[in-house]
């Protein structure tokens, strides 16, 4: 049987700007009295701060209406364009599960397309020749058990820090460094697909 060539991305952080919504939206209930918080801290979250968020993230339209990240999408679509199979690898939040049915619109929306969706509590699990995800925990996870496994991060001071020989890290300005003017990722999936 032949194997499949598939390539899995994560949604928020890689075709969906999650993290910058959700802070302005958070933004928008402070009081004028309220001192500004980091939300994305690794520090347990106040209580009246998650509850702030759950209320947030738990309306469908939400999610539906988040922006898209450019660079993502047109990875996304380099991808689609080489013959890999696409696959959209989300972790689902188990207290908000209107966002899985949300997701699914948004993706459909905003891609043209709907590929395969796949809703996890665990991506390790997931095969793929191919991993586009912004959080080096699940990276590094899924890595694990596909030692010739790709994986491409969106470039940032977090992601540069990450030692690894099968990880990658792409441009996400754009305008100034389009996917045509970065060769190494272009080839690195060229391999990953002849592989």
């Amino acid at each position: 049987m032949k194997e499949r060539k598939i390539a899995l991305f994560d949604m928020d952080g890689v075709l969906v700007d999650y993290h910058d919504h959700l802070e302005y939206c958070m933004k928008r209930l402070m009081s004028p009295t309220e001192k500004n918080l980091n939300i994305f801290s690794n520090k347990k979250r106040p209580d009246y701060l998650e509850a702030r968020r759950q209320l947030i993230i738990s309306q469908p339209d939400w999610w539906t209406g988040l922006p898209s990240i450019r660079s993502g999408i047109r990875l996304l679509h380099i991808c689609k364009s080489m013959g890999f199979e696409i696959a959209i690898l989300t972790k689902g939040p188990t207290k908000s599960t209107v966002a899985w049915s949300a997701k699914v619109e948004w993706i459909k929306k905003n891609l043209g397309f709907l590929p395969t969706m796949i809703v996890t509590t665990d991506k390790s699990l997931v095969y793929g020749r191919v991993l586009v995800d912004d959080y080096s925990d699940y990276v590094l996870g899924w890595l694990e058990y596909r030692p010739r496994g790709l994986a491409l991060m969106p470039r940032n001071k977090e992601t540069l820090k990450i030692k690894h020989k099968n990880i990658m890290t792409y441009s996400t300005n754009y305008l100034s460094e389009p996917f045509f003017k970065q060769p190494e990722i272009l080839n690195a999936l060229k391999e990953a697909y002849k592989r």
